[in-house]
């Protein structure tokens, strides 16, 4: 084979990845090129690839059940925190007004109702009818600012009277009165 480099030839190529049944960089390794050359030489010869799971095939190298993963323990490397728990303390000083990502009450709807969430008791039944039903958040004002006395917990019905028919009712603004009260 003078003159012309292994990889070139379709015969080397084809007795090595089909019948040695090397990898394409192995291959590469031993002409000193790289894997994608290999590839590109394959794909002009019309050598048809392995799926990867016939590559592993019968090699002793290749993921068999008990084998440690590649990437295992790499995320205590990259990540010095990776498995640890911040302290109380610490929890403390990095939540709410303290963090420099705080937005206040320029935060969005959802960051908004969550921090309400966490921050306003759940009641037992429906601010409005008593009911013991599923309770979901409401606003009174539909301004949704961080100020707790601005919300109820409401059953179901109750929230969708309130957001949609109780506006459009001309007693409104005495109920509206009512509840801020």
């Amino acid at each position: 084979m003078t003159g012309i480099k292994k990889y070139r030839c379709r015969g080397y190529l084809y007795i090595t990845y089909e019948i040695l049944r090397k990898s394409r960089n192995e291959i590469a390794k031993e002409c000193n090129v790289s894997g994608n050359t290999i590839l590109t030489w394959m794909i002009k010869y019309k050598i048809p690839r392995r799926t990867m799971s016939q590559a592993l095939k019968g090699r002793k190298d290749g993921f068999k059940k008990g084998n440690k993963p590649w990437h295992k323990g790499l995320a205590s490397e990259l990540q010095p925190m990776f498995g640890k728990k911040h302290s109380k303390e610490t929890l403390e000083k990095m939540s709410g007004e303290n963090n420099p990502s705080w937005k206040g009450d320029k935060a969005g709807y959802k960051a908004i109702h969550l921090w309400v969430r966490k921050h306003k008791p759940k009641m037992n039944s429906c601010e409005f009818c008593g009911k013991h039903e599923e309770l979901v958040m409401a606003s009174k004002t539909h301004k949704y600012t961080r100020d707790l006395d601005e919300y109820l917990w409401l059953c179901r019905k109750c929230h969708r009277n309130f957001d949609i028919i109780f506006p459009k009712l001309p007693c409104y603004n005495k109920l509206n009165q009512k509840i801020s009260n």
